[in-house]
């Protein structure tokens, strides 16, 4: 049961059509106009999901849907709708709808993917649809005898009177929502500002997604030997106020000396390893990983991840020791120089008392001040310490390069990549059209 097959069911339909669907696209659409303007008032109802959420799945297309609401087909919502029903004339089937996004069954079907229902089974299901078989119009016998011309013209036609809504609606389980163009008019505005992928091309994207990911691997934090504080200009003594706002410097954390960075250098080459054994660079988009590789990809990361968190739990006393003993080297090394020539913003904070000078103390208490406000704290530090993983699917943009195709193609030689890519450039781009009625 596909749309090819829905769209012939309805145009061959004599008496009723209750079509229960998702959604759908231009050839039912089409039919199911055609059938409204041929059928008795009552004998066509629609029920549909109706919501952008379905339209971005790949359930039919909503400009199909909108169109046949604004050509008056009386129309019923049910969100969330996922599942088909079919009743033409005295025939009735339940299918399934599987979204465009992942499956073309809808444009094509190609295996079974619908029941027949029995005549037990197609009565309840329009009951549940709200769908109450018209009864026939008894005319008063006055009526016949002042127009016999009229009777004699419809001496074989039947008369029948469609049931009013309050008889529907006591017993419609399904599609209580009266759609209404006030109503579908924000989701077709929604879809218009921001249109889904065409679901062909989308198709063959998701091929390349279950074969190869983007991955970003990173490890930060770690590398203790390059970590830098910028000092504040106001601890250089320059004579020069103008030259001491452009002078910045600074001044490595820890000791080149230190071995405390030893571990960290052990840690980055096996990320190292990690990335050669599974990644291949693919510059200038990215870097990939075949989608086989994932899961021993993700626990070789946690297992690093593991060994980082081991390792800055280690090194917290060592680390604040080490900081400890640069901070006393910068003391030690900026003393001399300002007690000889303190600066300003030394001398408007300090009361000196009898002498013109702040004393040595005074000035060490100072730098140290001025440290605090530039210096990290240990845990910061370590909290900065991890190892991420980022895996991004492929992109249509990225597909259609013939560039990116081959830099695929070299990376994992051994794969055969000419029938993904062979599907992919063979995926047209479908542009929904209007309906012809």
């Amino acid at each position: 049961m596909d749309e090819a097959l829905i769209a012939q069911t309805v145009r061959d339909a004599k008496s009723r059509v209750v079509l229960c669907i998702p959604g759908f696209g231009d050839v039912v659409g089409a039919a199911v106009i055609e059938a409204h303007q041929r059928l008795p008032v009552g004998q066509l109802l629609i029920v549909v999901d109706g919501t952008d959420k379905a339209a971005r799945l790949g359930y039919g297309h909503f400009d199909a849907v909108f169109q046949v609401l604004q050509a008056g087909v009386p129309m019923r919502l049910e969100q969330g709708l996922r599942l088909g029903v079919l009743v033409a004339d005295e025939q009735g089937w339940c299918f399934a709808t599987p979204p465009l996004l992942v499956d073309a069954t809808m444009e094509q079907a190609t295996a079974p993917n619908a029941l027949a229902l029995n005549p037990s089974q197609i009565q309840p299901t329009l009951s549940a649809l709200g769908y109450v078989p018209p009864t026939p119009k008894v005319e008063p016998p006055h009526a016949a005898a002042k127009k016999p011309e009229v009777a004699d013209k419809a001496e074989n036609a039947t008369s029948t009177e469609a049931p009013t809504s309050a008889e529907t609606d006591d017993l419609r389980t399904i599609g209580r929502v009266v759609a209404t163009i006030e109503a579908l008019q924000p989701v077709q505005e929604k879809l218009r500002i921001n249109p889904p992928q065409a679901f062909d091309v989308a198709r063959k994207v998701q091929v390349f997604n279950s074969l190869v990911d983007f991955v970003e691997i990173e490890m930060t934090g770690t590398q203790l030997a390059h970590q830098k504080v910028s000092l504040p200009s106001k601890l250089l003594s320059v004579a020069d106020d103008a030259t001491r706002k452009r002078l910045t410097t600074s001044f490595s954390l820890i000791s080149p000396q230190a071995k405390i960075a030893d571990k960290s250098k052990e840690l980055r080459q096996v990320l190292d390893a990690i990335r050669k054994k599974y990644t291949h660079s693919v510059a200038p988009y990215g870097v990939v990983a075949l989608r086989t590789d994932r899961e021993p990809l993700r626990q070789a990361i946690e297992r690093v991840a593991a060994q980082v968190k081991a390792y800055s739990e280690e090194i917290k006393k060592e680390l604040g020791k080490e900081i400890d003993n640069s901070r006393k080297q910068l003391v030690e090394s900026f003393l001399p120089a300002l007690v000889k020539k303190p600066p300003k913003d030394l001398e408007f904070e300090l009361v000196y008392g009898g002498t013109d000078k702040p004393i040595k103390e005074q000035v060490r208490d100072w730098i140290n001040d001025q440290l605090d406000k530039c210096f990290p704290a240990v845990d910061s530090l370590l909290q900065d310490m991890e190892v991420r993983l980022v895996i991004k699917s492929v992109t249509y943009e990225m597909l259609k390069e013939p560039k990116f195709q081959k830099l695929v193609r070299d990376a994992y030689p051994k794969m055969d990549w000419n029938k993904p890519f062979e599907e992919f450039s063979a995926a047209p781009s479908l542009v929904q059209a209007t309906l012809g009625y």
